[in-house]
């Protein structure tokens, strides 16, 4: 929120182990302040084509693209009540995260549902992330996987003049070759369900399993991500040159494979 003041926001499921792991580090720098403030805020996601639509008129600041740039914050107001915008998505839409106080959060909910917006659920967020590829914690990414891996390798910048925690790790990862690459399924049938640990078979051997999975609305069939193995996963056309198919209900059923993302790649839709 400045330059000496930060917010971090994590997910649910894993926030003690965040909070643990960040006070055991600010030990070491008697400068560091850290505090909890989960039960004071709440955060609200309104995602979709309509969202700029149905937040402008409840917010204190011009939402149009040219004056709200994506992955940028601003503190304003929201149905009356102060509030932080920032434009981000985990679903690839056009999309505002709306941070306020705990007890304001009623107040904003009820003005953006009676504005038009929508209540959606895990699984729907699940569906659209996947169709983006976009990793979850504990699902797609753990301790055990790197991300040059997982495909987050523009995130790692080795080169920052302060060393970081895991820099000399993954500076020896970044020169060894990948084996294995985090890769995005669509299932060539429109009926089969994916629900997650499904085998992926490539040229007729298991290579990995599904790591996240769900039914993808916008592209016609089940979607899910899953981590496969290749004597030279860094060549793209080598990886992709065999036939996949994934084991659902003891059937195999012919997969279409992507390193993109299986719904707008250009990212056109959140940057609207």
């Amino acid at each position: 929120t400045s330059q000496s003041d930060f917010t971090i926001i994590t997910g649910a499921g894993v926030t003690r182990r965040d909070l643990t792991r960040l006070r055991r580090i600010a030990s070491g720098f008697a400068d560091v302040l850290i505090t909890d403030v989960s039960l004071d805020r709440a955060v609200i996601g309104l995602m979709g084509p309509m969202a700029r639509d149905i937040l402008q008129p409840l917010a204190e600041t011009d939402l149009a693209h040219a004056a709200f740039r994506f992955a940028r914050a601003k503190e304003t107001s929201v149905a009356g009540v102060p509030a932080r915008l920032t434009r981000i998505t985990y679903m690839g839409e056009l999309g505002w995260e709306i941070s306020c106080a705990a007890k304001d959060a009623v107040t904003i909910w009820r003005a953006l549902a009676s504005a038009g917006a929508k209540p959606a659920g895990m699984h729907a967020m699940d569906s659209l992330r996947i169709e983006k590829g976009y990793r979850h914690w504990g699902h797609d990414i753990s301790p055990e996987d790197n991300p040059f891996e997982a495909g987050l390798d523009f995130v790692v910048k080795l080169d920052k003049p302060a060393e970081f925690i895991g820099q000399a790790a993954l500076a020896a990862k970044k020169d060894s070759p990948l084996t294995r690459r985090l890769v995005a399924f669509k299932l060539q049938r429109p009926e089969p369900i994916l629900v997650g640990h499904e085998p992926i078979y490539r040229n007729g051997n298991v290579t990995g399993f599904i790591t996240s999975a769900a039914y993808g609305h916008t592209v016609g069939g089940a979607v899910g991500l899953g981590y496969v193995t290749c004597e030279d996963a860094t060549d793209a056309e080598k990886l992709f040159s065999a036939k996949f198919e994934i084991v659902v209900a003891g059937k195999s059923i012919p997969a279409d494979a992507a390193l993109n993302a299986l719904h707008d790649p250009a990212n056109s839709h959140m940057r609207a």
